[in-house]
């Protein structure tokens, strides 16, 4: 991971890589950070400047995600569970609306329209700035995983909702027997939510998935497709024309 790192910071000092804020020991640029780096959680912003003249895209990451190891900033699945936490997603929330505050101040970005893009929990940060006060033309979720019981959707706010059926979306859809909700945001997710314009996308191995995960290759294709949503695969090149269509309608 250091060399990932050492290697983009030497971008960012030839002035190749743009950088708003660093502040590695506050876990700003985790993902993890090694995917950061490497530039994993960049691919469709990257594909949507290329393909949209004129964008300027912010690859935002401020504080702890769920799961998060205090290391490498990879995923600890023992503690995703914190996905669900409703105590995380406020404090994130309000961070990302003072950041998307402070940039309407540039009145080059300020008469611009503003897209909220948002992969699993990265959807309910973004909701969670929402509810916080920030406001956004459209709102994109890639997957998204859930909303606070008080997110509203916003009159003026289009919200699409892009996804192949993985892990997340699996997830999604078992109920709580105790509450009779979803066990993921007790329901409250863009996949089951109206004001959501849904856009599913049928994976390259989903005929390989009998919908149960009874081995570790069925496990493998739900993760794969997780992750296919927030990249340029060829395999997801329907839905970046899908992504690009609503960024530019």
């Amino acid at each position: 991971m250091l060399a990932n790192e050492v290697a983009y910071l030497k971008q960012v000092e030839a002035g190749d890589v743009q950088v708003y804020l660093y502040g590695r020991d506050r876990s700003r640029t985790f993902t993890g950070m090694n995917i950061f780096y490497a530039g994993g959680v960049q691919q469709v912003l990257k594909y949507l400047i290329i393909e949209v003249s004129g964008t300027v895209a912010f690859v935002y990451k401020d504080g702890r995600f769920p799961g998060e190891k205090d290391t490498a900033g990879g995923p600890n699945l023992g503690r995703i569970s914190e996905a669900n936490d409703e105590n995380l997603a406020p404090t994130s929330g309000q961070q990302l609306a003072s950041f998307e505050s402070g940039m309407r101040i540039d009145p080059y970005l300020n008469g611009a329209e503003q897209t909220g893009i948002g992969h699993s929990w990265g959807l309910a940060n973004v909701t969670s700035s929402e509810v916080a006060g920030a406001r956004y033309d459209k709102v994109m979720s890639l997957a998204g995983a859930g909303m606070l019981p008080d997110w509203k959707p916003q009159p003026t706010t289009e919200y699409s909702n892009l996804y192949f059926y993985g892990l997340l979306v699996h997830g999604q859809g078992v109920t709580n027997p105790i509450t009779n909700k979803g066990v993921l945001s007790d329901g409250n997710n863009p996949i089951h939510r109206d004001e959501f314009e849904q856009h599913y996308f049928r994976g390259p191995d989903d005929d390989k998935f009998n919908g149960a995960i009874k081995t570790v290759e069925e496990g493998n294709i739900l993760m794969n497709s997780y992750n296919l949503i927030a990249s340029n695969s060829e395999d997801n090149q329907k839905a970046l024309d899908d992504m690009l269509g609503i960024v530019t309608r």
